[in-house]
């Protein structure tokens, strides 16, 4: 059987509920499942979000950074064919 569910109230503009109803209508999909979907979306991506923070801020708590440059590089190569992964600390902090 599914997880409990909890019921919430969503209040939403007018326009942006028409606009979820028209793209809805075609495939007979329901409001409150688009909405727990969206939902689930946007906590899946603030978790992720979260956990990159912990992980930047135990990285500084260790003594490694990142340099400008770097940061730089890989955000311009952002939407690109040759897009770069997220680059490695690559300052250490404590040998200034």
């Amino acid at each position: 059987m599914g997880a409990e569910a909890r019921v919430r109230n969503v209040t939403l503009r007018e326009d942006l509920a028409q606009r979820l109803d028209a793209v809805l209508e075609p495939s007979g999909r329901s409001t409150a499942a688009a909405i727990e979907e969206a939902i689930e979306l946007y906590v899946r991506d603030r978790e992720h979000e979260l956990a990159l923070i912990d992980e930047a801020i135990a990285s500084l708590a260790e003594g490694k950074a990142h340099s400008a440059e770097s940061i730089f590089a890989w955000m311009d190569s952002w939407g690109t064919a040759d897009e770069l992964p997220p680059p490695e600390p690559d300052v250490d902090l404590d040998g200034r």
